[in-house]
């Protein structure tokens, strides 16, 4: 089915079916998720109509490592909606055997299905609000390459043990995997600011917006528990160097507003960064009632918690 799959998105997003299909098997073939990622179609006779998918997302929190999964490639065909195929496709996990060991369930959904899934038990925990800051309005006259000289690539996996936050697994496999999901790994980099006793962790990512706005996203901001007093110098001191690479026109940073330790609203409010109106679902659905992780403020995830990161 996996043809038909790919031409159902080249269909609504116009990707080539060939890109998507290469996407597919690095997303649900590598031997690290194809025996955990849980992928469903909807049929007619022979043809496919729908698609959801879940894959193996591991969080972390307090020393441990929880069966937990992200939703994502939701797509029914335009002549089959609003028949609730959606929602029986999403129905699958509690209703079959396949579910019996999986934590809890979340995801970033688009504007479209964020209804549905709502309709469907989740629960939007909170949103992820983007913060930006103007570096250099004349970035585009420079090359991107100039990063190059104030940050690292992107292909190291740099941990922290953090128990007191619920953040993404950073065990090497799993680190590995999501790195190669990435179509243009030149664009991605990391920062790692320390000091004798401190260490915050930068992901970050270069994209070109409308042609000439070089907007340098900071993906996620990992740190222990004693670092937590440096994270806004940290963050000051990336401010810095990106501008010294002079091709940055904007910093932007997506984040829980409600996180508390520290208050990452707070101190990029602080370092001038305006909070624009723009933001990101973030939901968020219990399969083990046991497991109740609810609290907002205890979430550190960022825009490098999605698989399209």
């Amino acid at each position: 089915m996996k043809p038909q799959v790919a031409k159902l998105f080249e269909l609504e997003y116009k990707i080539s079916d060939k890109e998507f299909s290469d996407f597919m098997s690095r997303l649900y073939e590598h031997p690290y998720q194809n025996k955990k990622c849980i992928m469903i179609v909807a049929v007619d006779g022979d043809k496919v109509v729908g698609f959801q998918s879940f894959f193996y997302w591991p969080y972390n929190y307090a020393n441990q490592t929880y069966n937990s999964y992200q939703s994502g490639n939701s797509l029914v065909h335009p002549d089959y909606r609003g028949k609730r195929l959606f929602a029986r496709m999403l129905n699958f996990i509690s209703e079959n055997p396949i579910g019996v060991n999986i934590d809890f369930l979340v995801g970033f959904p688009v504007q479209s299905s964020y209804n549905s899934f709502i309709k469907n038990g989740w629960n939007n925990l909170f949103n992820l609000n983007w913060h930006v800051k103007v570096i250099n309005p004349f970035g585009f006259l420079f090359s991107k390459s100039n990063l190059n000289k104030q940050f690292s690539k992107s292909n190291s996996c740099v941990t922290v043990n953090n128990t007191q936050l619920i953040k993404l697994n950073e065990e090497k496999d799993f680190y590995n995997w999501k790195s190669q999901l990435v179509y243009e790994p030149e664009n991605y980099f990391q920062f790692v600011y320390e000091t004798t006793s401190s260490k915050v962790i930068f992901d970050l990512k270069i994209q070109t917006r409308k042609k000439i706005i070089n907007e340098l996203i900071i993906g996620n901001i990992r740190y222990d528990s004693t670092s937590t007093s440096v994270v806004e110098e940290a963050i000051n001191f990336l401010v810095k160097k990106a501008q010294k690479s002079l091709c940055v026109s904007i910093i932007s940073c997506a984040i829980n507003d409600t996180l508390e330790s520290p208050s990452l609203s707070t101190l990029l409010k602080k370092l001038k960064f305006k909070k624009i109106e723009n933001k990101i679902f973030f939901i968020y659905k219990p399969i083990n009632r046991q497991i109740q992780l609810t609290n907002a403020s205890l979430w550190n995830i960022g825009r490098a918690d999605i698989d399209t990161w």
